[in-house]
């Protein structure tokens, strides 16, 4: 269980009852964590603080520093509260389950943190488990997106639970289960290093043959990648290993004007999102490819009746636009473009995109759309080598 020292609000990175890490991607961890985990640590607090009801409308919440036993989390508030409330910026320690000595070993405490901390805020939280699933078949369902079907081993059965409901579901997949380093010889060797890949759960079916579970997941090809290699490594009755399950963060979603983003990588969530969405107000949706045939990815959905007639896509083409501020600058032109003939107030926003391309988005789009950071997530699936 993780411990809390509050209110500490002169703990600093140079405080002696703590052991600050060092290393040269410290502050990228942090910032990260700060532009894309806001939902995580405001459940910290909520999770291992008296702040049970602290609301992120209302509240700042970073992280300002790592240490060898936890983690320094700073709560601001960014209006008058009540008099029980934080009026002004403090400090809470959250500890690790165990202390960690290496900036490399974070991730997995993280994780553990967030796993109590979503267990006690009865949320669904991030599963550590490998898991082995056969290929059935795969198939181009664009000319650069290929569905691959998979089922559960009939000898595991246990791996069967597939999440039919949830859109944006990811399961990290070890690719040298079925690629060597030396098959991949031809990626440069850092690449070739990093052998696994999230991969989203487009749609979970029934096989109307056998009636068996299959589940869909949509691999965006793009050049002679890894994810490509593995791929063509594959052929039926194989099995494949995933090594982590992480749930999509799309709650905010359920009610109001929303507003999602989405390139290659991203579109199979937005996809199954508009099978499964319930919200009585269409999305407006921002569709980013290098290819204008790929556009025609969002027609192979099942129809929703509630909102398909209402539905807006924007294509965005970036055939020729690099990564970060140049994209994310046509994205907002052509999202401010849209609304200045087609007036609406958007409240919620999701979009998932390039890690460079998701942060600049986020600072063209703050001002714009005046949203606190819980009801616009705009995060990185990916990053540009």
């Amino acid at each position: 269980m993780a411990a809390v020292l509050m209110p500490e609000p002169d703990l600093t990175p140079n405080d002696l009852k703590y052991t600050a890490l060092e290393g040269e991607e410290k502050q990228r961890i942090i910032d990260h964590i700060n532009e894309e985990h806001f939902s995580e640590l405001v459940g910290f607090i909520k999770a291992f603080t008296p702040l049970t009801d602290l609301s992120p409308k209302q509240h700042d919440v970073r992280l300002v520093d790592i240490y060898a036993q936890g983690i320094g989390l700073q709560v601001s508030a960014l209006a008058s509260l009540a008099s029980d409330a934080p009026q002004s910026d403090t400090h809470y320690f959250i500890a690790f389950p165990e202390v960690i000595t290496h900036l490399n070993e974070l991730q997995y405490q993280y994780i553990a943190l967030k796993q109590q901390a979503d267990k006690k805020l009865r949320k669904k939280t991030i599963i550590l488990a490998e898991k082995l699933f056969q290929v059935k078949s795969g198939f181009a369902v664009t000319d650069n997106m290929y569905r691959l079907l998979l089922s559960a081993p009939a000898a595991a059965s246990d791996n069967s639970c597939f999440p039919a409901s949830e859109a944006g579901y990811a399961y990290l997949f070890d690719l040298s289960h079925n690629l060597s380093l030396q098959t991949a010889s031809n990626s440069d060797t850092a690449a070739a290093q990093r052998t696994h890949r999230y991969y989203t759960l487009r749609k979970v079916s029934t096989n109307p043959t056998t009636g068996d579970e299959e589940a869909w997941v949509d691999v965006f090809l793009h050049g002679e990648t890894l994810g490509a290699q593995w791929l063509a490594a594959l052929t039926p009755k194989d099995t494949v290993k995933t090594k982590r399950e992480v749930p999509e963060n799309i709650a905010h979603l359920q009610q109001g004007q929303s507003l999602l983003i989405a390139d290659e990588t991203s579109i199979p969530t937005v996809a199954r999102l508009l099978e499964l969405w319930q919200n009585p107000i269409a999305p407006l949706i921002i569709y980013i490819t290098q290819k204008a045939a790929d556009q025609a990815y969002l027609q192979d959905r099942q129809a929703n009746p509630l909102i398909d007639d209402a539905l807006t896509v924007l294509p965005v083409m970036n055939a020729d636009l690099a990564q970060g501020a140049p994209l994310a600058e046509l994205i907002a032109h052509t999202l401010t473009q849209h609304l200045k003939s087609n007036p609406i107030h958007i409240q919620k926003v999701w979009g998932a995109l390039e890690t460079s391309t998701s942060k600049a988005l986020r600072a063209l789009l703050k001002p714009t759309l005046n949203l606190d950071r819980s009801a616009m997530i705009v995060k990185g699936y990916w990053r540009q080598d």
